[in-house]
Formats: C-alpha cells, structure tokens, sequence
C-alpha cells in the first residue's frame, strides 16, 4: 500500500484514522507556532498509535528521512515508511500553510514488504 495521508488544510491540529494491513492507527497533526526557524515558520508533529490508545510515539515532521525508522521494531507502529515529501524539491520546511494533502508537502506511506 501506498497512500497519500489525509491531512487537511489550514486546520492545525487534526486526527484521523488509518487502517494498515489488519491494524487501524491514528495519526495526529499539531502545529506548534512557538518553535521558530529562521523564517518564522513554526513546526508540524505528529502522533501515532493504534486505534482508541494513547499515541505511543511523537516526532516532528521533517522532509527527507523515513519517519518511523526509529520505531520500526514496536508493534503499536505501523511496518512501513512515512516521509514528508517537498514538491518543490528544496527540501524546505512544512509551515503553517503549506502541509496539507495537495499542498507543498504532502505525507506519504508506503508499506515495506
């Protein structure tokens, strides 16, 4: 499976679920507006565990790495990769505006089979 995850725009915490092989995980999106970079540009992370549990991790969303590597061996984490992806490939930051589904940096998952 390869999926785009449903992440709306300009709604800057947001939960959803998503069902991975026989598993339904939740994922949670919260823009955190007093983090700043050099542009001013807060910073997205998400949270993710199964279904009708406390999340079982956090991390912040970044472009270019496989985002559930550090978690790969919990069973309450899905097997697969999630990466933001830059579409304009300036491997930028995703702001408060821009990270949604068909925006600048959509989030992709893929299982590893």
């Amino acid at each position: 499976m390869i999926a785009k995850l449903p992440v709306l725009q300009s709604v800057y915490d947001q939960s959803f679920n998503v069902q991975i092989s026989d598993q339904t995980y939740t994922f949670r999106f919260r823009y955190n507006q007093t983090e700043k970079d050099s542009n001013d540009n807060g910073a997205w992370y998400c949270y993710l565990g199964l279904l009708g549990e406390d999340p079982k991790v956090k991390f912040k969303l970044v472009v270019g790495m496989d985002l559930l590597a550090p978690w790969r061996g919990y069973e309450e984490i899905p097997f697969g990769v999630l990466y933001v992806y830059d579409k304009d490939l300036t491997y930028g930051r995703p702001g408060k505006n821009n990270f949604y589904t068909d925006g600048r940096f959509p989030v992709i998952y893929a299982d590893l089979v």
